[in-house]
């Protein structure tokens, strides 16, 4: 039997085997050396046929990986495509459509006509031949072009059937990248490199950029960006956006590619959306609609160009996200450690999705701190209107900065970062950037650190550290109580409790809320009127003639605690359980281990 171009491939860098393959993409000689001799752990297990797929994926991660530093190397990408490229963001791309399309208005008050494309299932459409005619085109040729031509000569797919459990036979198939296929990503972007090469004369112009600073003597344009299949077309005109709608028409026709039935509209920015309405655009044939509003790459943009819409949108989005989350949030019965990673791992950025745009914005940051407010009232277990809860105390108890220094974080990473990418971003980000009326750490800024992490980290401190001492909302008792007594101190070790001992889960929450000020003094209310008046002055526990507050039950309540549990306890106390409860309280676990 005759064996298969990949399984001859992959033995060349079988494990036991001395060759070596050779490539050579783009001038650059790549040498493909075999696996060491011996056996992995498990190898026996495996099967001849597993054993050669197993090598193919090795193989095929590895030469993707060599052509990968080579194309970026010689930039054989355009910088209009950002999708799928090492150290490229969405929130980048974003950024660098808002830019350009900002300076165009601010500098010239001309509006910027775009078209918005996302290709109708694009990775499944790919012909593989016109695939290997752009990549030789490209300068991939040779062993590394037959590599990948084997690989997807020898690729076959079957068809499961829904009535019954059963497979079709194996059939070859010739359209579409290979699906969890480390190269796919690669591939595609190669293939739909020259999507907008053609529709260059039609693009905009860049405001504060040479003319031969992209594109060697050509004219300085930008015709439109890419992110993988989603693309975006900038125009200065109506006509020069037809002209440009026509030639990714023809483009795409003659690539077997179609757009998708809904993704697509047309608009145009800082203008009147009106004098779009009454031209019939197409594409395709297919008629695209005009929209005020497009949400693109997870942003929702307007023709306005309004911060406060996507603010709004952005935050309607959580909250439907944080309706579905309430009923695990608001159970006590979870550890509080565990309900605090659900909100930082997944709530919270979706809350801070795109605030590299509008970061470092009093306004926006009060209208996000709200809504994060409420999340973080739910995982303590206070009511949303208690208006006793310090805000600076819970953000310190759970661990979690302001979003104020979040969002400006962000921004600013985006700044140390945009000079080192590889599409459009790097140059705008060259010019000098415009910070926000209301930030309050522009001087910080200049004198910190040029890494991007670095800088996101030292902006974030220094915000949260002005947030925490002088915001308006440090002015309140709780909070001057909860620095007088140190409480910070213990806050880390109260989120590691609710994991080590998940049986005081409940008991816990009950804790953070004293520590925070969520819980209601018999002081409190009397003064409400649900006690009567002579609590306001006396203690229930200790019968006192002193007020309930938490400086009172730092000295008394702890002992009184332990002298009744220690008199009839319900459970064993132990040494930890004393050291947890005295530390929770703010008193410190030795002395009251010490004095017990």
């Amino acid at each position: 039997m005759m064996e298969h171009p990949i399984a001859e491939r992959c033995s060349a860098c079988s494990i036991g085997s001395c060759k070596t393959e050779r490539f050579q993409v783009h001038g650059i000689h790549l040498s493909l050396f075999p696996f060491r001799k011996g056996r992995f752990e498990g190898h026996e297990q495996l099967s001849r046929h597993q054993s050669h797929k197993y090598n193919c994926k090795t193989v095929d991660a590895t030469v993707t990986n060599c052509i990968r530093y080579a194309v970026e190397k010689h930039n054989v990408l355009v910088r209009e495509q950002a999708g799928f490229r090492t150290r490229e963001e969405c929130a980048a791309q974003v950024i660098a459509l808002v830019e350009c399309v900002q300076r165009r208005w601010n500098k010239e008050m001309r509006p910027t006509y775009a078209c918005f494309i996302e290709l109708r299932k694009a990775f499944d459409r790919v012909p593989h031949e016109a695939l290997f005619c752009n990549l030789e085109s490209l300068g991939i040729r040779g062993r590394c072009l037959e590599f990948y031509r084997g690989l997807y000569r020898s690729s076959w797919t079957q068809v499961s059937s829904r009535i019954s459990d059963t497979l079709s036979p194996a059939f070859p198939f010739c359209r579409g990248v290979r699906q969890g296929d480390p190269s796919s990503p690669l591939l595609f972007d190669l293939f739909i490199n020259d999507l907008l090469e053609q529709c260059r004369p039609f693009g905009i112009r860049v405001v504060g950029l040479h003319e031969s600073t992209m594109f060697g003597n050509t004219e300085n344009r930008l015709p439109g960006l890419m992110f993988a299949d989603d693309v975006v077309l900038l125009s200065p005109s109506r006509h020069c956006l037809e002209a440009s709608m026509h030639k990714v028409s023809e483009y795409l026709t003659q690539l077997e590619m179609e757009v998708g039935a809904s993704k697509y509209g047309v608009t145009v920015f800082r203008g009147c959306v009106d004098k779009v309405r009454w031209r019939q655009w197409q594409l395709q044939g297919k008629e695209i609609p005009v929209v005020e509003e497009y949400r693109y790459l997870g942003i929702d943009l307007n023709c306005n160009w309004d911060e406060g819409f996507t603010v709004r949108r952005q935050i309607q989005r959580y909250r439907q996200k944080l309706h579905i989350a309430t009923p695990f949030l608001r159970n006590s019965r979870i550890p509080m450690d565990l309900r605090l990673r659900v909100v930082k791992s997944c709530l919270l950025p979706s809350l801070l999705w795109g605030s590299e745009w509008w970061g470092m914005h009093q306004l926006h940051a009060k209208r996000l701190s709200l809504v994060l407010n409420q999340t973080l009232r739910m995982v303590v277990g206070v009511h949303a209107k208690h208006t006793g809860v310090s805000i600076p105390a819970l953000y310190t108890e759970l661990g979690i900065p302001s979003v104020e220094s979040l969002i400006a974080g962000r921004r600013a990473h985006l700044w140390a970062k945009g000079p080192s990418m590889r599409t459009w971003i790097s140059q705008l980000c060259q010019w000098i950037p415009t910070f926000r009326k209301g930030s309050s750490a522009v001087g910080e800024i200049e004198r910190s650190p040029r890494g991007s992490k670095a800088l996101q980290r030292a902006v974030q401190q220094v915000i949260h550290h002005k947030w925490l001492t002088t915001g308006k909302m440090t002015q309140t008792n709780t909070w001057q109580e909860y620095c007088q007594y140190a409480l910070q101190s213990g806050s880390a070790f109260l989120g590691d409790s609710s994991l080590h001992f998940p049986e005081y889960s409940k008991s816990l929450s009950w804790l953070m809320r004293i520590r925070v000020g969520g819980w209601s003094s018999c002081s409190r209310l009397a003064r409400i009127g649900i006690f009567d008046e002579q609590w306001k002055t006396r203690c229930p526990c200790c019968l006192a003639n002193v007020p309930e507050t938490l400086s009172h039950l730092q000295q008394k309540r702890p002992v009184i605690m332990l002298s009744r549990m220690a008199a009839a306890p319900k459970k064993p106390i132990n040494c930890q359980q004393v050291q947890l409860i005295a530390f929770l309280m703010g008193l410190g676990a030795m002395w009251l281990v010490k004095n017990t």
